[in-house]
């Protein structure tokens, strides 16, 4: 597998526009590249056709590579990047030649999940009952202090996993939403932490993260209302569009504007003893 083959990358995947998927796979790849540039061993770098984004952890979901677009992927450089295993590869629809390298290679598909795409020019959903803020009670809003930041990625109260090892594993939020376009939402119910989501815009375009709602507090609103305010704030900083990937939540985010348009598969090597 030292050769490779050659990927086009498939820009216009779905039938979008080829500059827009360019800039939503720049996106893709941004969004971990920003949390790696951010950790004192992250590395973010291209070896043999693959764009590689590391925090040089064993959590292998912050150990990704994808294909660079017309280049030759080879699969022995993707392995000596990641000489301990423990990385995943993502592909998306337009990327057959990278993927059909790496199932021939023995690769196993481990996720699959669909795009989503907004364009934010275009007039949105009416709102309705659903979707037309939170429920009484509640407040929504961008987190701005170190706490509210921290929160919303550790959980409520700082969840009592988060030891030293997971911290020393992962970037410092704080530091991650000071130095990127990288901003943090919450919901809370008084003092309580019910609600997140976080957003990231590189190069007009916006990726939408980590919508997520406590069980005991759904069915009132929130995610609808911590998304209408990310593609809000998306739109104010220029932003043309908004993206995310998802597999649970659909009618959410058709209902509020996002349409399908192709589709990531994520690979992972067989012996690869990580989940």
């Amino acid at each position: 597998m030292g050769t490779g083959r050659s990927t086009s990358g498939g820009p216009g995947a779905g039938g979008l526009p080829p500059g827009l998927q360019a800039r939503l796979d720049d996106l893709w790849f941004e969004n971990y590249a920003g949390w790696a540039r951010a950790h004192p061993r992250g590395r973010v770098e291209e070896v043999g056709g693959w764009r590689i984004a590391s925090l040089g952890s064993t959590w292998p979901m912050y150990n990704i590579a994808t294909p660079v677009s017309g280049e030759t992927v080879q699969l022995d450089r993707l392995r000596s990047a990641f000489p301990g295993g423990g990385y995943r590869v993502w592909v998306r629809d337009g990327m057959a030649a990278a993927e059909e390298e790496l199932l021939s290679a023995g690769f196993r598909l481990q996720l699959d999940l669909p795009a989503f795409v907004r364009d934010l020019s275009a007039a949105g959903p009416a709102p309705d009952a659903r979707s037309a803020g939170a429920a009484a009670g509640y407040g929504a809003g961008r987190a701005q202090s170190r706490k509210d930041i921290e929160e919303c990625v550790w959980g409520d109260r700082i969840s009592l996993w988060l030891d030293v090892a997971v911290r020393a594993a992962f970037p410092d939020p704080w530091q991650v939403a000071r130095e990127a376009n990288r901003r943090f939402y919450q919901a809370r119910y008084g003092d309580r932490l019910v609600a997140t989501g976080q957003s990231l815009v590189h190069q007009g375009v916006a990726g939408v993260y980590a919508i997520w709602t406590a069980e005991p507090h759904r069915s009132r609103g929130l995610a609808s209302e911590l998304l209408r305010l990310i593609c809000a704030d998306a739109a104010a900083a220029g932003a043309t569009h908004a993206t995310l990937q998802a597999e649970p939540g659909r009618l959410l985010y058709t209902r509020a504007g996002f349409k399908r348009q192709y589709r990531y598969r994520v690979y992972g090597e067989k012996d690869d003893g990580h989940a």
